[in-house]
């Protein structure tokens, strides 16, 4: 199973804008599954990307709201065992 990142608008009825993109995360087989997924819920999907592990660890330390749902609409839980490279990883405040 793969990680994808899909970009995507609330509504599919008003134009899209950059400001209002959001982001969720899939789990499926294949870009055609989590495309064919995604085409069953309300939103308008843009963007579709397959994460590497490294993709995958950074959007995790980096995103409070990160979770993954699988095809069947649950939840998933993630085990990453790569590491975010120290040039991306999210700076302390």
């Amino acid at each position: 199973m793969s990680i994808f990142k899909a970009f995507y608008q609330a509504t599919k009825t008003n134009a899209p804008l950059r400001e209002n993109t959001k982001s969720l995360y899939v789990e499926a087989d294949d870009d055609i599954i989590a495309r064919e997924y995604l085409e069953t819920r309300s939103e308008l999907f843009e963007t579709i990307v397959a994460l590497n592990d490294v993709e995958v660890a950074y959007e995790q330390a980096n995103n409070p709201d990160f979770a993954v749902i699988n095809t069947s609409g649950k939840d998933v839980k993630v085990k990453v065992t790569a590491k975010v490279p120290a040039a991306f990883a999210k700076e302390s405040e």
